[in-house]
């Protein structure tokens, strides 16, 4: 398997799924451990083995083919996104109204 770093959310989110199946990573055979989603792709490419990657990262492999996506139907991940700013700037027009819309659209969900 080829995982994201340490403290990655994508790694975090497996982590946590692999404990609901009762499996640790020491159990799992790691041929690699990237700081990049680019990493992991190049190195599932290369068959250093599979990975787990949200298929929003890899929907262009899946297009062309150059990767394979194996569905896990049971399995649902979700990762927390975070917008910041700076504190003593302001946004641009365009900007602000979408860092507006994204606040309201996150009380929403």
């Amino acid at each position: 398997m080829v995982l994201r770093e340490e403290g990655s959310g994508t790694r975090r989110e497996l982590e946590k799924i692999l404990e609901t199946k009762g499996i640790t990573l020491e159990e799992i055979k790691i041929a690699g451990i990237f700081g990049s989603t680019d990493a992991i792709k190049q190195a599932v490419k290369a068959g250093l083995g599979f990975s787990v990657l949200s298929r929003l990262s890899v929907a262009d492999e899946l297009k062309y083919r150059l990767l394979r996506e194996i569905k896990l139907s049971d399995v649902q991940m979700k990762r927390k996104f975070y917008i910041i700013t700076h504190k003593k700037r302001s946004l641009p027009f365009l900007h602000n109204t979408f860092f507006e819309y994204m606040k309201t659209e996150a009380k929403n969900i």
